[in-house]
C-alpha cells in the first residue's frame, strides 16, 4: 500500500524541515511520495534548497508564483496536490505538523484494519 504525504507550505521553512525529518522516520518511508505545494512564499522563503537535501526520499515540489496567483485561501493548492497524488492513501497536512510517531504506518494500519 503506497501512501501520499500532501504538505502544502508557505513562509514556513523552519518548521517543515522539522515536519519532513519527523515523515522520513517512517518504516513504510520507501513506499511514501511526499507532494510539497509552495503557494507562493516569499523569496527568502523558498525551499528548492532545503528539498535537495532530502534527495533520497521521493519527494516532489511543485510551487506557485506570486505573479499568477489570484487567491487567498489554500484551495488551489490542495487541489494541485490531490492532482499529483498517486497513492492508496492521502495524508493531507500543513508544514508545520510534527510527528512523534509513525504517521504513515498508523494511516496504513488504520485502513487495512476498516477495510
Amino acid at each position: 500500500m503506497k501512501a501520499s504525504i500532501l504538505i502544502t507550505y508557505y513562509n514556513r521553512k523552519n518548521l517543515l524541515k522539522k515536519t519532513l525529518d519527523s515523515i522520513i522516520k517512517s518504516e513504510y518511508i520507501n513506499d511514501t511520495e511526499i507532494l510539497i505545494v509552495d503557494d507562493a512564499s516569499d523569496n527568502k522563503h523558498r525551499i528548492e534548497e532545503l528539498i535537495s537535501k532530502y534527495h533520497n526520499y521521493n519527494i516532489t515540489l511543485f510551487r506557485f508564483e506570486k505573479k499568477d496567483k489570484w487567491w487567498t485561501l489554500q484551495i488551489p493548492a490542495h487541489n494541485k496536490l490531490i492532482s499529483m497524488a498517486n497513492g492508496d492513501i492521502i495524508i493531507q497536512q500543513g508544514a508545520e505538523c510534527y510527528h512523534s510517531g509513525d504517521i504513515i504506518k498508523d494511516a496504513i494500519n488504520n485502513v487495512k484494519d476498516n477495510i
